[in-house]
C-alpha cells in the first residue's frame, strides 16, 4: 500500500545511526535516525525511529513492543506508533496481537492521510526445522480498507 511504501522508504534506505541498550533487566530501548537523499534534489529526507521492549511482562515468555517512527521529506512527513503484545510458548510456537497507524501528510494539496490495523499471528513449529507462520491483518483509513492474509511454510537454516 502507498502508506507501507511511504515509511519503507524512508526508514530503510540512507545513511542510519542506531542505538539499542538494556534500560533495567528485562527492558530494552532503541533509537535510529537516518537520512536519505535523493540525486537531484537538495533536500533529502529525515527519518527516525524509538521503541521499547518489555519481556516477562505480565508472565514468563511474554512481550511488549512498543515503537514510534516518523519521517519528513520532499513529499510528504509521516508519524506512525505501533504496539505489538507476544506469547512465546517452551515449545517454539508463538501468538501475537499488533496494532498500529500510518498518518502522514503529502506536501501536495489534500490533506492530512491516516491508516490504522490491527492483526493476529502465529507461528508453529513442525519441527526442528520446519515452521508454519499465519496473520490475518484488517486495514481501514484514508487509503486502505480491507483485509489480509499471509500464511509461509519455512525452514530454519
Amino acid at each position: 500500500s502507498l502508506p507501507d511504501s511511504l515509511f519503507d522508504a524512508a526508514l530503510r534506505t540512507g545513511l542510519r545511526l542506531n542505538a539499542n541498550v538494556q534500560v533495567v533487566r528485562g527492558w530494552s530501548a532503541h533509537g535510529s535516525v537516518g537520512r536519505q537523499h535523493e540525486q537531484g534534489h537538495r533536500e533529502g529526507t529525515w527519518s527516525w525511529s524509538s521503541g521499547l521492549t518489555g519481556n516477562r511482562i505480565l508472565s514468563d515468555r511474554v512481550s511488549l513492543t512498543m515503537q514510534a517512527t516518523g519521517f519528513t521529506g520532499r513529499l510528504a512527513r509521516g508519524f506512525s506508533p505501533f504496539a505489538q503484545l507476544r506469547k512465546t510458548f517452551r515449545s517454539g510456537h508463538s501468538l501475537g496481537m499488533a496494532g498500529g497507524a500510518y498518518l502522514y501528510t503529502p506536501k501536495s494539496p489534500g490533506g492530512r492521510r491516516t491508516n490504522k490495523w490491527a492483526r493476529v499471528e502465529g507461528t508453529g513449529q513442525l519441527s526442528r526445522r520446519f515452521y508454519l507462520s499465519a496473520q490475518y491483518e484488517r486495514d481501514w483509513g484514508t487509503d486502505v480498507k480491507g483485509d489480509r492474509m499471509l500464511a509461509e511454510m519455512g525452514i530454519h537454516l
